[in-house]
C-alpha cells in the first residue's frame, strides 16, 4: 500500500472534518450518505453535512500529480442565507490550503421517502494527493 498517500488522504480529510465541525457545531457530519436509520432516528429532518470524495485524476496531462474532487453538501431546512453558507464552506474549506474550490451550487433537494423539499448548497473543490510513484 501506498502509505505517503494514504497518510496525505486521511490528513486532508481529517481537515476538512475538523473545520467542517468547528464552523458548524450543531450540525452531524456524514461520509457518502446520511445512514437511514439516522434520517429515521431525526424525523427525517435534514439538518446535516455530507462529504464525498470523488474520481481522482492527473493534474496534468504529463505529471506526476493527481487531483482527486470532493463534494460537500450542506442540507438546511428554513435556513435564509444560503449565500452566506457557500461562501463561509468555501473559505473555511480553502483555508485549510488543501482544497480548491471548482464550483459550487445552492438549490433544493427532494427529502428521502417524503415528497417534501430540503435547502441544500454543495461545494465542488479539489485536492491535490501526495503520493509516491513504485
Amino acid at each position: 500500500m501506498n502509505e505517503k498517500g494514504v497518510k496525505w488522504l486521511n490528513k486532508t480529510t481529517d481537515a476538512l472534518v475538523t473545520v467542517l465541525k468547528q464552523e458548524f457545531p450543531d450540525k452531524p457530519i456524514y461520509e457518502d450518505e446520511i445512514p437511514k436509520d439516522k434520517l429515521e432516528e431525526v424525523g427525517y429532518q435534514y439538518n446535516h453535512i455530507v462529504y464525498e470524495t470523488g474520481n481522482i485524476q492527473r493534474a496534468q496531462p504529463d505529471s506526476k500529480g493527481l487531483n482527486q474532487e470532493v463534494i460537500v453538501t450542506y442540507y438546511s431546512e428554513n435556513k435564509d442565507n444560503l449565500d452566506g453558507v457557500m461562501i463561509t464552506l468555501i473559505s473555511i474549506l480553502e483555508g485549510t490550503h488543501y482544497y480548491k474550490l471548482s464550483e459550487a451550487f445552492k438549490g433544493i433537494t427532494q427529502k428521502a421517502e417524503t415528497e417534501d423539499f430540503v435547502d441544500a448548497v454543495e461545494v465542488r473543490l479539489t485536492r491535490q494527493i501526495k503520493y509516491d510513484q513504485y
